[in-house]
């Protein structure tokens, strides 16, 4: 098994981002898709920029699968939208939406003529493949979207590669903002609020008890937000107006991107999770940002914050803004 590099024949743009790291634009002819969106040659050969946090083990699976003579072939052109680990929230509103923005509006790749390549997304449960289609509507025009599902090997004859837009989930690049932003830009403003994100319902990290939280946030008269169960636009005009915002971050908590400059967000954090995503978020935006860790429960249990601790949280954050 190889690592290469994609060919200097391949670059067809490099965007310089102010505050951030310079985005590639690559073009590859007859590629690979395999894994967990790892690019790969015909020969079993892993194109670097591809391989985020892939294992060794990964690395050599999408080699051999590569390798394989019988592989369904997808004509035309393709946008890779996959990227390693599941589909969720935040990972295609920061990561994955950005990428089909660029691919359709920025002016250094309208001459690559891409309104007709095919998005290659990774599959997803309802009621995100429904979020995600709605969003994608935000770019106009009818848009081909391709699923790409777990070990799923697949040819594509012209492959277009964006590189540079995320850090392995650690940070977020200015141009992925300024993505949302221009996205969202002629969405209404939604009411002023102070906005609760609510976790029941997914299988993401959570309190103990999310019913008892959603209800000690609906006492003290916030609103709570049960991402995907409104369409697209209306959630994303809700956080445009929001004045306050908290949550455990992840998921949903990924709307504050859209939020105004000067909004307060607590974003709620496990122990052992790294928080530097939303700092980034938070710095690019212009957001009072602020993160509280919490302890679990117990080994795999819930958040071991009670509805009385998450209450005068919230309180607190009313008293800073209202008094």
């Amino acid at each position: 098994m190889e690592v290469i590099e994609f060919p200097a024949t391949a670059l067809v743009a490099r965007i310089d981002v102010p505050g951030g790291n310079a985005v590639s634009v690559y073009r590859v002819q007859d590629a690979v898709i395999a894994g967990h969106g790892m690019v790969l040659g015909r020969a079993g050969q892993v194109y670097r920029p591809s391989i985020g946090n892939a294992s060794l083990a990964d690395l050599e699976r999408a080699s051999d699968a590569a390798q394989v003579v019988d592989i369904p072939m997808l004509p035309g052109t393709g946008i890779l939208c996959k990227q390693s680990g599941v589909a969720d929230y935040g990972r295609w509103l920061l990561e994955i939406l950005p990428i089909c923005w660029l691919t359709r509006r920025h002016p250094l790749l309208t001459s690559q003529k891409l309104i007709d390549a095919t998005f290659i997304v990774a599959d997803a449960s309802e009621p995100l493949r429904h979020m995600m289609i709605e969003s994608l509507g935000l770019l106009g025009n009818p848009l081909a979207i391709a699923g790409f599902v777990p070990d799923m090997v697949l040819r594509v004859a012209d492959l277009v590669v964006v590189d540079g837009l995320a850090d392995a989930g650690g940070a977020v690049s200015p141009l992925s903002i300024s993505a949302c932003l221009d996205l969202t830009g002629k969405l209404p403003v939604g009411p002023p609020q102070f906005l609760f994100v609510s976790r029941s319902g997914t299988d993401l990290a959570n309190f103990t008890d999310s019913d008892a939280a959603d209800a000690a946030a609906w006492a003290l008269g916030w609103t709570v937000i049960y991402p995907g169960r409104r369409d697209a636009r209306t959630e994303l005009a809700l956080f445009k107006g929001a004045i306050a915002i908290a949550g455990i971050v992840g998921g949903g908590m990924a709307n504050m991107v859209v939020a105004r400059p000067g909004t307060r967000v607590v974003g709620l954090l496990p122990t052992e999770t790294a928080g530097s995503l939303y700092r980034s978020i938070a710095q690019h935006c212009g957001l009072r940002y602020e993160e509280v860790p919490c302890a679990h429960a117990d080994a795999g249990g819930g958040l071991a914050m009670s509805p009385a601790e998450l209450s005068q949280i919230l309180r607190g954050i009313m008293d800073d803004i209202v008094g």
